[in-house]
């Protein structure tokens, strides 16, 4: 007479097709997180360049031409925001002693333009990018719009208009 119950080999096939489905969820849960960094880091950069541009239309330090009316300024995970300071006029930099706006990306986050990383994006008092002055602490401003953000092997390229 049989006993009631499961067998050795149907309990090891039900093992096989858990763990199976356990590894395939892991590596799904990974992208997922991954994806996650990514859209938080471009809703940061996203904010920060529209508060950027309402800063320099703004224009709170008077500056005219091609002369940076706000700066955003980005040191690792750290994005600062400096607006131009008046009297007498003095172009928007990295070096500012304080920040009119701050948010933080991602640790594992690297943003890039043209293969390099991001540290700042100026714009004039029209709202459009420029290249802040030489010596300001900020030599390596990017023109371009286009932004790559990534995460491990996850990325995101953003054009910020």
């Amino acid at each position: 007479m049989r006993g009631h119950g499961y067998s050795l080999i149907e309990l090891m096939i039900t093992l096989a097709i858990f763990g199976s489905l356990l590894v395939s969820t892991g590596n799904l849960t990974t992208n997922w997180i991954a994806s996650s960094r990514v859209q938080d880091s471009v809703g940061v950069l996203t904010q920060g360049v529209s508060r950027a541009k309402a800063m320099a239309l703004r224009n709170p330090g008077g500056v005219a031409g091609a002369s940076a009316a706000s700066i955003l300024c980005i040191d690792g995970t750290t994005v600062r925001l400096f607006a131009a300071n008046g009297s007498p006029p003095t172009a928007a930099n990295c070096q500012s002693a304080s920040a009119a706006w701050t948010a933080q990306l991602h640790a594992s986050s690297a943003v890039n333009v043209a293969g390099s990383a991001l540290s700042c994006l100026a714009f004039s008092n029209r709202g459009l990018p420029v290249n802040p002055a030489s010596g300001s602490g900020t030599d390596n401003c990017a023109l371009s719009s286009s932004i790559v953000v990534s995460s491990g092997s996850t990325s995101a390229s953003v054009v910020l208009n």
